[in-house]
């Protein structure tokens, strides 16, 4: 081997060590890098999942944690339960909603219902109406009522009679067959016009049980109706029970 040769060879293995040397430096280089940007994913992930999260707790029963992008608009209570909620942040606090129990003593039925309602009985003789209440807010802007009526035929019967023979001038309307625990009935979705062409919103629930119709309902201008009125209306359907009726018939022998 001459000794040009030799230099040539020596030069290309000097120029491929240089080249692995540097490409393995590249590569841990780009390794660390990667490692850095995943330590400061992880540790800002950390830092804001801290800082947009938050803590609620309702007194001594329970808390949790939940994103601060989910909204929480109010929080139902039992009357008998301690209502101190707290919020580990600066966000707005829900707004805590207690209920309490209506019983008719001789209708056999019960529901609860928001403690800040204003709750009175109607009577009308002489009906098919057996029993009648009404509700409202604090601020009278929702309102609602709940009936019991006896009646000869079957509720799809009574609710195609209201529909027909109803005054109201309706902006939208749905009926829809739903079941709530163990209660089958049709909810009411619709939008009417008053006399004054202001719209309100509307839900009714109806249910047949040993004879009777049972009807829930809630309505407010519909500029004014919230979720947390669906909600109220949804707690009512689900907390009514009615009792077993005695059955009066005797028998002789």
């Amino acid at each position: 081997m001459s000794k040009q040769e030799y230099i040539q060879r020596t030069v290309v293995i000097n120029m491929i060590v240089i080249f692995f040397r540097d490409f393995k430096r590249k590569v841990i280089s780009s390794l660390i890098m990667v490692l850095l940007w995943a330590t400061i994913y992880l540790g800002a992930g950390v830092i804001f999942q801290n800082i947009f999260m938050y803590n609620l707790s309702v007194g001594n029963l329970f808390s949790f944690s939940c994103p601060s992008t989910l909204e929480i608009h109010n929080v139902f209570i039992n009357d008998q339960a301690d209502d101190a909620i707290t919020v580990s942040s600066n966000i707005t606090q829900p707004e805590s909603q207690k209920f309490s129990t209506y019983t008719s003593l001789t209708g056999k039925f019960s529901f609860r219902y928001p403690s800040a309602f204003t709750i009175s009985e109607k009577e009308f003789p002489g009906s098919e109406i057996l029993y009648h209440i009404d509700f409202s807010d604090n601020q009278n802007i929702v309102h609602g009522l709940v009936q019991v009526w006896e009646i000869p035929y079957s509720l799809s019967d009574f609710l195609s009679k209201s529909k027909e023979t109803s005054n109201l001038k309706f902006k939208s309307f749905k009926s829809i067959q739903v079941k709530v625990d163990d209660k089958d009935g049709y909810l009411w979705d619709y939008v009417i016009y008053s006399k004054e062409n202001i719209t309100y919103k509307a839900f009714e629930y109806f249910f047949e049980k040993e004879g009777r119709v049972y009807r829930i309902s809630m309505f407010a201008p519909e500029t004014q109706w919230s979720k947390t009125d669906e909600n109220t209306f949804w707690k009512m359907v689900k907390s009514f029970e009615v009792k077993q009726r005695k059955n009066t018939t005797s028998m002789s022998f």
